[in-house]
């Protein structure tokens, strides 16, 4: 909760980027929080549609937080169509597999 301060602070003192917003959203996320992690992940994807990790991150919290495996589905390929050549792109292949299996399931 420490860090969350700190990275507020140095959004309204002008650090206002995707990465400062990305890393925000992870700790609200590892404290519980994931609407608010959710938050911040979308407003890195406005801030640079092409900063990865905010959208790599939002597969994950959909995923894994939120148990919305749609969107989780839906965040995962989308992240791969932009980003097929990322070094997460295995993991999101990984996800998807995890998530299309788990339907198959039920």
């Amino acid at each position: 909760p420490h860090a969350i301060d700190h990275y507020q602070e140095a959004i309204a003192a002008g650090a206002d980027n995707p990465d400062v917003r990305t890393d925000l959203g992870n700790c609200f996320r590892f404290i519980g929080q994931p609407q608010k992690a959710l938050e911040q992940y979308q407003i890195a994807q406005k801030q640079n549609p092409m900063h990865e990790n905010s959208l790599f991150n939002q597969a994950g919290l959909f995923a894994d937080e939120l148990h919305d495996y749609e969107q989780a589905l839906k965040v995962a390929q989308e992240f791969l169509t932009r980003f097929p050549q990322s070094p997460r792109a295995q993991s999101a292949r990984q996800l998807i597999a995890r998530l299309e299996h788990r339907d198959a399931s039920q």
